[in-house]
């Protein structure tokens, strides 16, 4: 037999082919099972097939929906999220992965699913479904987006097949919704959305119930969540459509409900106006709008409404008992008065109006209506005690207390002395004028209420008002002992007080001491009572106490001042300033109070203190400044007020008074230059006034300013020819000013005629020394030697002139003679320092200066005298202290600058050197600069 090759493979082929037809793969076995119900074996035979194939998608499916069927949730939910990698779009994939995690029990991964759903196709099933799952997490921001997308997706649902109360909604819900897709939606806002889609899905449920939703009810929660958000003005528009869309008010009712019920009257009555405005007669609308204006105090327009009602129903009792009630509520007396009128007189059942007619006469205050009402009650036998009670009441308003006084005892003693009662049976017993009725009603409440404070206390009033303070007081005071009341104490210590004896005051004032040690307004009285019967010294603790209550109260304060300066006590004033002072130590009136007394008892350091604190900045105030400068100077501190006269002169440029004080001023601390100033333009104006030229020769002369002073000593010469002094003057001023020649011939001259005065002397020797003839002076003060404490100028001299003739051992032991002879004397020890610093005598001077910082510490001669002696006598650390400590209190001396910046390239600190020199120059530039713009 002749096979070919080609023929038996042909034969395998058809074999195979046959064997593949008869015999299905384990993949179609499977299925096989799952129809014939084996679902375990068709699990086994899945994973058999899967271990094979593990990625094979449609596998994971079924392996899905086996492993489901079998009761194993996550291995199912394993197998979908496997497939779901590969085509993570299938929404058929997605839906059963969403269920089996709801079934499983896992709502946040189930949220997450449905999240996926979304992104691939949104509809209105999934997002109600994600609403649901955000809701039950507490998720709001994810809850607002989605409701917002869903009622987008459900707008056309809401078009004119829907309810009215879902179209009615719909418009807010639109706007609400794109707001929050927009992100320009506020918090309240996506709440009133998130409430609103919860209120349209109940509404579409309860549509399908047999008996329907309650649109009314619907009407009054929509009202509430517009209310509770504050967007009343879409709640209006919201009822509005709706009432629009059924007809009628309902929802606007419902809207003017809640707001009533919330207390929002002032939203509700514009609403129930305008729906009455278009509904006049429908009712439920009138008695709404009476009972909101009632309830939100509008009397009016409750009245208004209650009148409508009234005429529409004139037989209902129930509301013309209403609108009287709003006519007496709303102060509209006239109107209730008017009404009752007509119910009295048209009425049969009259009586029971007659105690509202009679209250609203009392309350109207019109007389017409008092009469009218007084007439109507006489018609009725009155036995009820409320009512006679108004019966008095109008009679007393009508000032017939006579005819009231019998109706309100009578009153009294029918409801067994009401407190209230027999206050008013007291008061009308006091309008009597009657003494004998006013002895009645005490006596008739203080034995129905003998320890009622309120009963006490009318009987006390009355005593007062019938001029007997001293029995109110007795009274009063028993109850303050019993109720510790502050207002009964404020009666006892009135009642004291009128009485005019010091007696009571004193006891009085004692219990409110005792009572009432804290009471600040009690105090306060206790202390102006005392002071109506008793010394100013003795109410004065009590103003004390009132300060001490109060702490910083000025008012107070200032009484407490005054008390004690009416007490004529120094010792009180004085306790009071000071106690002021501790409480309000920044007040300037205080502290000139303090000054007073500090000036008075001559302690000028305290007084400086207060000067320096409190005498600054009070331009505005010229008395106050002008005292201050007074007591300045008058204790002696000359600084102070020269620099408080200036002020005031300055902006008092025209007052001779402050003029002449600042010269002076100017003179005694050493200001020659500012007297010269002030002085010469007086001098040119009355050339004949011989004190005037002198004194301003003097000024000139302290000044430094020799020719300017000898103008004026020739003038004074010139007006008296023989005056010695004018003459001794003028020689003053040629040597100040070099011409020691002249001075020294004229004392010479002098001395032939007669013997020098001691001052003379010295003069004339200083005029040698200044001339260069020093030994002359030696001759002229070789008695000083020894006088270092008697004449210590003398000795100055001396001590110079020895400097300059050779004799510096002796100069040396002269100065240190001085220092400790004058060691009291700042002003001495610095001239003296100046001295010896000028002969070369640089360690004395250090030691002059020192002893006068220590007299007066930061003296500016003394700080930069010190510092440039230890610079010259090769103290270089401790002329750096010095001029250091100078510089911080006194920046701007450019010379010390200088001299600092020479030590410090003495010293070796070149970089510091160069700063104190740049300093230096920049200060000496802004001198020049200031220099040519001052004013002349």
């Amino acid at each position: 037999m002749n096979v070919r090759h080609w023929q038996v493979l042909c034969f395998v082929a058809a074999v195979i082919t046959a064997s593949l037809l008869a015999f299905p793969f384990r993949r179609d076995l499977i299925q096989l099972y799952l129809d014939s119900g084996d679902i375990t074996t068709a699990a086994s035979v899945m994973e058999e097939v899967l271990h094979d194939d593990p990625d094979n998608y449609a596998l994971l499916l079924q392996a899905a929906k086996i492993n489901f069927m079998l009761g194993r949730p996550d291995q199912a939910i394993t197998a979908l999220e496997k497939a779901l990698r590969q085509k993570p779009h299938n929404l058929n994939a997605l839906r059963t992965l969403a269920q089996y995690r709801e079934w499983n029990v896992q709502p946040m991964q189930a949220a997450n699913v449905y999240e996926r759903i979304a992104e691939v196709r949104p509809t209105a099933e999934i997002y109600r479904k994600l609403v649901g799952f955000y809701r039950y997490f507490g998720e709001r921001e994810k809850e607002y987006r989605a409701i917002a997308r869903l009622i987008g997706m459900t707008a056309e649902e809401k078009t004119e097949g829907a309810p009215r109360f879902i179209r009615a909604l719909a418009p807010d819900l639109n706007r609400l919704a794109a707001l929050e897709l927009d992100d320009e939606s506020t918090p309240y806002q996506d709440f009133l959305m998130q409430r609103l889609f919860i209120l349209d899905e109940r509404y579409r449920l309860e549509t399908q119930e047999p008996s329907g939703p309650d649109v009314e009810q619907f009407a009054i929660w929509a009202g509430e969540l517009y209310m509770a958000t504050d967007n009343l003005d879409m709640g209006r528009a919201f009822a509005t459509r709706l009432d629009t869309a059924r007809g009628g008010a309902t929802a606007r009712l419902a809207l003017a409900s809640v707001l009533r019920w919330n207390g929002r009257y002032a939203d509700a009555l514009p609403l129930l106006t305008e729906i009455r405005a278009e509904q006049p007669d429908n009712l439920e609308v009138i008695q709404t709008l009476a009972q909101v204006g009632r309830d939100a105090g509008n009397y009016e327009v409750a009245a208004g409404a209650l009148e409508d009602l009234s005429e529409r129903d004139p037989g209902n009792s129930q509301i013309r008992r209403d609108l009287i009630s709003v006519y007496m509520e709303g102060g509209m007396f006239e109107r209730a008065v008017a009404v009752l009128r007509t119910f009295m007189n048209t009425m049969a059942d009259a009586a029971q109006y007659l105690h509202a007619f009679l209250n609203a006469a009392l309350f109207s205050g019109s007389r017409e209506a008092l009469e009218a009402a007084a007439e109507q009650s006489e018609r009725f036998d009155i036995t009820d005690p409320a009512m006679l009670r108004t019966r008095g009441e109008i009679y007393l308003a009508l000032e017939q207390a006579g005819d009231a006084y019998p109706l309100l005892r009578e009153v009294a003693v029918k409801r067994d002395g009401r407190p209230d009662d027999l206050s008013l049976l007291i008061d009308a017993a006091g309008a009597t004028d009657d003494p004998a009725l006013v002895l009645d009603a005490l006596t008739l409440a203080l034995r129905y209420r003998p320890d009622d404070p309120a009963i006490v206390r009318a009987a006390a009033d009355s005593y007062n008002a019938a001029d007997r303070p001293d029995k109110a007081y007795g009274l009063i005071r028993k109850i303050v002992l019993k109720t510790k009341a502050p207002d009964d104490a404020r009666r006892m210590l009135e009642y004291a007080g009128y009485t005019g004896k010091a007696e009571p005051v004193t006891q009085a004032v004692a219990t409110v001491r005792r009572l009432f040690p804290d009471s600040l307004q009690l105090t306060e009285l206790a202390g102006e009572v005392s002071l109506w019967t008793r010394p100013p010294a003795q109410a004065y603790p009590l103003f004390r106490r009132a300060v001490e209550l109060t702490g910083r109260d000025k008012a107070r304060i200032m009484r407490m001042i005054e008390v004690a300066s009416f007490s004529g006590k120094a010792s009180l004033f004085r306790d009071a300033v000071f106690l002021a002072r501790e409480l309000r130590p920044e007040d300037r009136e205080l502290a000139f109070y303090a000054a007073e007394i500090h000036a008075s008892e001559g302690d000028k350091v305290k007084l400086a203190d207060l000067m320096r604190v409190f005498a600054k900045n009070i331009r505005h105030n010229r008395a106050l400044l002008e005292k201050w400068a007074v007591y300045a100077e008058s204790a002696g501190l000359n600084e102070e007020a020269y620099h408080l006269f200036s002020q005031l002169f300055e902006d008092h440029p025209d007052s001779s008074k402050y003029r002449d004080a600042k010269i002076r001023l100017a003179e005694y601390t050493d200001r020659p230059d500012v007297a010269a100033s002030l002085l010469a333009p007086q001098s040119d104006a009355s050339p004949r006034n011989f004190d005037l030229a002198m004194r301003t020769g003097r000024a000139f002369l302290g000044a430094g300013l020799p020719p300017e002073a000898l103008r004026y000593f020739r003038r004074a010469a010139g007006i008296r020819p023989a005056d010695e002094d004018a003459a001794l003057a003028m020689l003053e001023a040629q040597a100040a000013g070099g011409d020691f020649a002249k001075a020294i011939e004229y004392y010479e001259t002098l001395a032939r005629k007669r013997q020098l005065t001691e001052e003379e002397r010295i003069f004339l020797a200083e005029a040698h020394v200044n001339a260069g003839q020093p030994e002359r002076a030696l001759n002229l003060l070789a008695e000083y030697a020894d006088a270092t404490d008697s004449q210590p100028r003398g000795a100055l001299v001396l001590a110079r002139a020895m400097a300059l003739t050779g004799k510096g051992r002796k100069a040396r032991r002269l100065f240190r003679q001085l220092a400790r002879a004058q060691a009291n004397n700042a002003e001495f020890l610095i001239l003296a320092g100046s001295e010896s610093l000028y002969l070369g005598m640089a360690e004395i001077a250090a030691d002059m200066f020192d002893r006068a910082l220590r007299l007066v510490p930061g003296d500016i001669r003394a700080m930069k005298g010190m510092a440039i002696a230890y610079a010259d006598y090769g103290q270089e650390h401790r002329a750096e202290r010095a001029f250091r400590s100078y510089l911080k209190k006194y920046p701007g001396d450019a010379d010390a600058h200088l001299r600092l910046a020479e030590l410090y390239g003495r010293i070796g600190k070149p970089s510091l050197a160069l700063r104190q020199s740049k300093t230096a120059e920049r200060l000496l530039a802004e001198q020049k600069r200031a220099t040519q713009f001052r004013k002349p």
